[in-house]
């Protein structure tokens, strides 16, 4: 509910050929795709997007792509960290 105020189209568990990615946000003029790891690094969940080929689909868009990795704590329920990579 919160990233659909913030765009467009949001989705879930988007398929892909080899995975699915946890979040994919379409915004006017960009698109947001974020993986995220409970209790693991945001690293990780950017490497994921990056070797599962998440952003592939919407390459030919023609909008600027930002890939985000996020750490979420289960212990804590907060976010631990985040990290950004444009494509």
């Amino acid at each position: 509910m919160i990233f659909t105020s913030f765009s467009r189209f949001v989705q879930t568990q988007v398929k892909s050929c080899r995975d699915r990615a946890d979040i994919v946000m379409r915004h006017n003029d960009r698109i947001y795709i974020l993986e995220i790891k409970i209790d693991g690094s945001a690293q990780e969940a950017l490497q994921q997007i990056n070797e599962k080929g998440y952003a592939s689909p919407y390459i030919a868009k023609g909008k600027p792509i930002i890939k985000c990795g996020v750490s979420i704590s289960s212990e804590t329920c907060t976010l631990n960290e985040w990290i950004t990579e444009n494509l």
